[in-house]
């Protein structure tokens, strides 16, 4: 994955878990990501990357659980 789409993801990431308080986040080259949450959680989103998804199928692939 290229620097921009990276950022895509952790937008993406960002705008499905809006709630959220998110610490920060890191995008693997195959699009895996782990989010760090303010509390110090750790979480894993291994979601394969669909470029042009709509917004509903990019908000329920980002979701932190």
């Amino acid at each position: 994955m290229t620097d921009s789409e990276k950022s895509e993801v952790e937008s993406a990431i960002k705008a499905a878990n809006s709630g959220v308080e998110i610490k920060s986040i890191t995008v693997n080259d195959d699009g895996a990501a782990s989010v760090t949450l303010e509390n110090g959680t750790t979480q894993e989103i291994n979601s394969t990357v669909v470029k042009k998804a709509t917004t509903s199928e990019t908000t329920s692939k980002y979701r932190c659980n």
